[in-house]
């Protein structure tokens, strides 16, 4: 169960518009899309590390178990599902940021989880990057452009 309930959470947190390109047989719907290699990436990097760090303070036993407590407890946060299998504000100030910051992160657009969706962290990210090279180049205007559209 805290194997599996993340991995079905994820299939909530993915556009359901992805999952119509895959069936009609467009395969590469479900791994060329930016916002869901962002997601996927998003959610791996922030439960490896947060397993890693449940290991080294001795709040998990071992690594596996740290790494299942995290991805269980992160995604649920993400995807809005509501679980959890353990009380997280024992795991330290560290754990507890983390895991408020968690929740203004959602999933993809288009997916049925709640939280501010990745896209749109991403087209803020993209508009920050693009300030920041217009105030070094000193061009009077940029284009932003988010997976080939502007």
């Amino acid at each position: 169960m805290q194997w599996g309930g993340p991995f079905s959470w994820l299939a909530g947190g993915i556009p359901f518009v992805a999952y119509i390109r895959f069936v009609r047989g467009q395969h590469g719907a479900l791994f060329n899309d930016v916002q869901i290699k962002a997601f996927l990436f998003f959610l791996a990097f922030v439960s490896i590390s947060l397993g890693i760090w449940l290991t080294s303070n001795g709040q998990a036993q071992s690594l596996e178990e740290g790494l299942r407590l995290a991805a269980f407890n992160v995604v649920s946060i993400v995807t809005t599902t509501g679980f959890a299998t353990a009380d997280y504000t024992l795991w330290g100030s560290l754990a507890v940021g983390l895991f408020f910051a968690l929740t203004f992160v959602g999933g993809c657009t288009g997916s049925t989880s709640g939280g501010i969706k990745i896209y749109r962290h991403q087209i803020l990210w993209t508009a920050v990057q693009a300030y920041v090279r217009q105030l070094i180049s000193r061009i009077g205007w940029m284009c932003l452009i988010m997976a080939g559209c502007m």
